[in-house]
């Protein structure tokens, strides 16, 4: 199965960018920090409807320095957890999850 995970505190990407995925076999993991919870645009919203249950909001409660980046590694380290044949791609402006990257994890920067 494919996951992306999207860092919404410094990546908002456009609905037009989802219309390639698949949305059954893709799950799309939306973490979003205490300000970003009332930004999310309606296109944004329909776009991730047609995931259905393989959309995940994983609202931020706590504000602070890399509160949501913790968050993000913490269910990154779940997913591959239970599925260790996952395809995980992070969308994020923050370089810090560089180091989370394995080519035995299969987890990338880049989502096609």
């Amino acid at each position: 199965m494919k996951h992306i995970l999207i860092d919404f505190e410094n990546v908002q990407p456009e609905a037009s960018q989802l219309s390639g995925v698949d949305d059954e076999n893709c799950h799309i993991w939306l973490f979003l920090g205490k300000l970003q919870q009332k930004t999310l645009s309606v296109e944004l919203c329909e776009a991730l409807c047609r995931f259905g249950k393989n959309v995940h909001f994983v609202r931020v409660a706590k504000t602070g320095k890399n509160a949501l980046d913790f968050y993000l590694a913490y269910y990154l380290g779940k997913i591959t957890e239970q599925d260790k044949e996952a395809l995980i791609c992070i969308l994020s402006r923050d370089g810090g999850f560089d180091v989370l990257r394995s080519e035995e994890r299969r987890v990338g920067k880049e989502c096609r």
